[in-house]
């Protein structure tokens, strides 16, 4: 990624905030005139040989493959995903950083059971509450942690105005500090400009549970 700074930490959090506060996947499923089309070009015949024909199974499964395989190496912007069209670009972006998949599964989504039923903790975006909220375990492979980056993690994502009236710390340059009253003063200056140019604003919060009260198993 141009100007991309990998040693830059507010950047990476940042990057895994969306990542981790968003369930948008890249997901591509090649409907069957896409199969006809690829088949007849690799036997240069016409397309409509195949109108009104059912393929092969064979034939449409190769195909499929091949389609899936060359939808993968396409820039993440032109990339078919599956979820809320406002996390498209997110993700898109999120993805030329870290893995979706693989920053997802190492920081999976909490999860508790009840009545025989395994429920994740989230929170899916709404109109009303203008924003969306993931637990995620930061070390499932620690059951009982000793500090507070080995437990769970709260990410939030949505309007401004709902997620900065919940945050006390802000991050600035990898350092968390006081969300003073003139840095609240800058967001929102900040977020009132780009709203008056048409601009989507989001916000991203995130809050590290404290192990020895939020412990995994019983919360």
């Amino acid at each position: 990624m141009i100007g991309y700074d990998p040693t830059d930490k507010a950047f990476i959090e940042l990057t895994k905030a969306i990542v981790l506060g968003t369930y948008t996947i890249f997901s591509y499923d090649p409907e069957e005139n896409e199969c006809k089309q690829l088949i007849a070009r690799m036997k240069g015949v016409p397309v409509s040989d195949y109108e009104d024909k059912d393929l092969p199974e064979a034939e449409m499964k190769d195909a499929r493959a091949r389609l899936i395989a060359a939808e993968k190496d396409m820039m993440y912007i032109h990339r078919h995903c599956k979820g809320d069209a406002s996390e498209t670009g997110l993700v898109q972006f999120g993805q030329a950083v870290m893995d979706l998949v693989e920053t997802r599964e190492k920081y999976p989504t909490y999860k508790y059971m009840k009545d025989g039923k395994e429920i994740e903790c989230l929170i899916p975006f709404s109109s009303d509450i203008k924003f969306n909220l993931f637990i995620r375990d930061m070390a499932p492979e620690i059951k009982n942690p000793t500090n507070i980056d080995e437990n769970l993690c709260v990410y939030m994502k949505g309007a401004p105005e709902r997620i900065l009236s919940r945050c006390s710390k802000i991050l600035i340059k990898g350092e968390e500090v006081d969300f003073s009253d003139e840095l609240r003063k800058e967001v929102n200056a900040a977020n009132s400009s780009f709203g008056k140019l048409g601009e989507r604003v989001l916000a991203f919060a995130r809050y590290r549970l404290p192990h020895d009260k939020y412990t995994k198993g019983s919360y």
